[in-house]
């Protein structure tokens, strides 16, 4: 019942959106000065998020080396008190297994820890690239005069001769106004 509705408003949405664009295109003044951007294409093809991306990328990698030695120690260290379990006094088990429950959970806290400073820094970056991108979008709609810019994803078909297709020049701009991206982590 609820997926109908979901698939009506959805229907609903996509009619209406081309309704507008169909009367945009329709309107032979505005229909000159449309253009189109891939957002997703200019972000990756920019200098700066390759270099960023390859920083966080070679972090979040050496965190997972970093693990991978705590957990392989953790396993050795839990085979050693499994095989001591008979020579142990019952308080002395407890004690063992304790103090290695405490580090199983020592190193989870750790993981966690770095995968929300991951994420705290790819939110960051996600920030900054918003904002330039909007601010470089605003600036070549008023400098080309265009009535607007759509996202090339959202059109289901344009005339490619009629419509300029401005990702290229946005790439440009961004590797321009931002050759690099400061990233963040958090490190204690």
């Amino acid at each position: 019942m609820n997926f109908e509705r979901s698939k009506c408003g959805f229907c609903l949405v996509v009619a209406v959106a081309f309704s507008f664009c169909w009367g945009l295109v329709a309107n032979a003044e505005i229909h000159k000065n449309v253009a189109i951007v891939d957002v997703q294409k200019a972000i990756e093809n920019c200098e700066a998020v390759k270099k960023v991306t390859e920083v966080l990328e070679g972090k979040e990698k050496a965190y997972e080396q970093e693990f991978a030695k705590i957990h392989e120690n953790l396993e050795k260290e839990k085979m050693r008190i499994t095989s001591l379990g008979s020579s142990l006094s019952e308080k002395q088990m407890r004690e063992r297994k304790s103090a290695f429950d405490q580090k199983v959970s020592l190193l989870n806290k750790k993981v966690q820890d770095s995968r929300a400073k991951l994420q705290k820094a790819y939110q960051g970056v996600l920030l900054l690239l918003n904002d330039k991108v909007s601010g470089i979008l605003k600036e070549m709609g008023q400098k080309q005069d265009l009535s607007i810019i759509m996202e090339k994803s959202a059109i289901l078909w344009f005339n490619d001769k009629s419509v300029k297709d401005i990702t290229q020049e946005v790439v440009g701009k961004l590797n321009e106004v931002l050759p690099t991206i400061p990233v963040k982590l958090d490190e204690k």
